[in-house]
């Protein structure tokens, strides 16, 4: 059992719920009639990289914000995401 979902439900993107690329994402965007999808995942990604930073300016434990930080990097294939850290 994943300790931060529990026995919820995950959604899977091209028969997975991690390392899901990026061209996995336009191409479901691309399917879904979704336009600007790139300019979307931009948007996305900003607001991860800015995570750490907000997450401190609000108080929340860095020993917490780090947890969660590398859940999210968990997600994330190296280097498939332009600016993301």
């Amino acid at each position: 059992m994943n300790k931060f979902i529990g026995d919820r439900h995950v959604l899977t993107l091209s028969g997975q719920n991690r390392q899901v690329t990026r061209s996995d994402i336009l191409r479901f965007a691309e399917q879904g009639d979704i336009r600007n999808a790139s300019s979307i995942l931009e948007e996305i990604t900003d607001a991860v990289n800015a995570f750490p930073e907000v997450a401190a300016e609000i108080g929340i434990d860095s020993s917490v914000c780090s947890l969660i930080n590398e859940h999210i990097k968990s997600y994330i294939p190296a280097g498939e995401y332009p600016g993301a850290k």
